[in-house]
């Protein structure tokens, strides 16, 4: 009956307005659907080719990730933000360097994270694109090069690794072979020495072809995370031989007591590096209790590594250096500890492999022990300087001032 209706009342004089309120749909206007041929991601020219007004393009529901882009959503993973700017490749393009290494689910440093800004690569002698929170890059590229991952065209797994080596230290450039070498990968994303070989020999680039090099010799299929490799590449470079990852260990009876992370079976000492999952995982942390103890009991000596001892290396090597030379030990410790002097071998750790010197060190009068040199009361020691990766040469101040990024892709 009309006159039960709910009448909107109108603000000003509090009487009834002319509609009632639940006749129409206030403010809101029924937006026109759009053909379902255009996807979630098309480019402005495709929807006016198709009938779609400029009024429908400029609605609030269709978002504008890139110029000349419209995307139905909202973007925020890398696989969405990739997705977006598809519509706007060029013929060939395809996604590389840091873009194609998230793609691939490449470990990467927290400065590289980040699904913006996109890398957008072109075979030579094309223009790289330009354009917002998109860089790009020119190279030569081949036939196997070339993948394509849910839909997206991204370079291969070994040329990704490649094109890395220029924004990735020794360490990080290490763990990222390691990690497309992983033996938990899937088949189908999982690389082999011969491939990144072939990879290697077929590009022409320069920059960071030395590295890779050095480094490729180092990788390991059996290493579960960066700061793992990240510990054993310091472990070589320091002069241990190279620690063996992932391995079981078994007692005199054959019985197992645990896979380590890291482990020297000749010095019969244990790494673990233990992330934050260790603590927040009760099944893991019980875990962790019961493989202590069956290592201690062997005879191993078992170290609990943290990422601490990453940003503060040169203390944990010299508490390493008491257990490479306790005199309590293994029989195949003291004899391995007479033909790799744990002094020279822990300060080489504690430098991280790059040659730079622990302060100096003398012995003490009463009984020999070693302790750092100390500048005398009343007098301040110079700084240090920074010294570049080679560890010989003064590092440049970095000037404060901002400068224009250039890429240089070979």
């Amino acid at each position: 009956m009309p006159h039960l209706r709910l009448w909107r009342l109108n603000p000003a004089c509090g009487q009834p307005a002319r509609e009632p309120a639940g006749d129409r749909d206030i403010g809101m206007s029924a937006r026109i659907p759009l053909p379902d041929s255009l996807g979630p991601n098309f480019r402005v020219t495709q929807g006016v080719a198709m009938g779609v007004g400029r009024g429908r393009l400029a609605g609030s529901d269709l978002k504008r990730p890139f110029w000349g882009v419209r995307f139905l959503g909202s973007a925020t993973s890398i696989r969405e933000h990739a997705a977006s700017y598809s519509p706007r490749m060029p013929p060939l393009a395809l996604f590389s360097h840091v873009t194609a290494a998230q793609l691939w689910d490449i470990p990467l440093p927290v400065r590289l994270q980040g699904a913006l800004p996109l890398h957008v690569a072109v075979p030579d002698p094309q223009r790289a694109p330009e354009g917002r929170d998109v860089i790009g890059h020119r190279l030569q590229l081949r036939r196997p090069d070339l993948r394509r991952i849910s839909g997206l065209c991204v370079t291969s797994l070994e040329r990704t690794v490649l094109d890395l080596a220029t924004l990735l230290d020794d360490e990080e450039l290490l763990g990222a072979i390691d990690n497309i070498l992983w033996r938990r990968r899937r088949p189908q994303m999982r690389a082999t020495i011969p491939t990144i070989a072939a990879a290697l020999a077929s590009t022409s680039a320069r920059r960071g072809r030395t590295r890779f090099l050095e480094l490729l010799p180092l990788a390991s299929p059996r290493s579960d995370s960066n700061p793992e490799t990240a510990f054993r590449l310091r472990f070589i470079r320091a002069g241990f031989p190279d620690p063996i990852p992932e391995k079981d260990v078994f007692d005199a009876q054959g019985r197992f007591l645990a896979m380590p992370d890291l482990q020297f079976p000749v010095f019969r000492m244990a790494f673990d590096y233990e992330g934050d999952h260790h603590r927040t995982d009760p099944g893991q942390w019980r875990k962790d209790l019961r493989r202590v103890p069956l290592l201690q009991d062997a005879n191993w000596h078992h170290t609990r590594l943290s990422a601490a001892d990453l940003a503060d290396l040169a203390t944990f090597s010299r508490g390493r250096g008491e257990c490479f030379s306790r005199e309590d030990g293994p029989r195949e410790v003291r004899q391995s500890h007479l033909q790799c002097p744990a002094q020279a071998v822990i300060a080489a750790l504690a430098s991280g492999g790059n040659g730079r010197p622990l302060p100096a060190v003398d012995s003490d009068e009463t009984g020999g022990a070693s302790r750092p040199c100390r500048p005398p009361a009343g007098r301040r020691s110079r700084p240090a300087h920074r010294l570049c990766r080679c560890g010989t040469h003064p590092r440049a101040p970095q000037s404060r001032a901002r400068t224009a990024r250039t890429h240089r892709c070979a």
